[in-house]
């Protein structure tokens, strides 16, 4: 049976959190595409442990993701889009390393 012709689609969103020092998935969760990754994230949550190292991609970083990782006691490395106001200062300082506090606006704590 051939599949019917048209432009491709993408029906699902595939969410995993591995374990990259014991190479081993932790949980998956398989899921229609229209579901935010944000949400799918939110999921995971409960596999968190206290000290957990959790890396973001760009798509991931919210003060709320950021917040509920730091009540778990975890730990978070997040990329950043230059989007932010504070990544663009950072780029435009030419400095290689900077620890950078981050404040959430009264729109994100709300």
């Amino acid at each position: 049976m051939k599949p019917n012709k048209g432009p491709a689609c993408v029906m699902a969103r595939v969410f995993q959190m591995f374990d990259v020092l014991n190479k081993v998935t932790i949980d998956t969760i398989i899921s229609p595409f229209q579901v935010e990754e944000r949400e799918l994230f939110h999921n995971h949550m409960l596999n968190l442990l206290p000290n957990d190292l959790i890396l973001l991609d760009r798509g991931y970083p919210a003060y709320w993701i950021f917040n509920l990782i730091m009540s778990l006691d975890s730990n978070f490395c997040a990329r950043i889009s230059k989007q932010w106001k504070i990544v663009q200062n950072f780029t435009k300082s030419g400095a290689q390393e900077a620890i950078i506090n981050l404040h959430a606006s009264h729109q994100s704590k709300k």
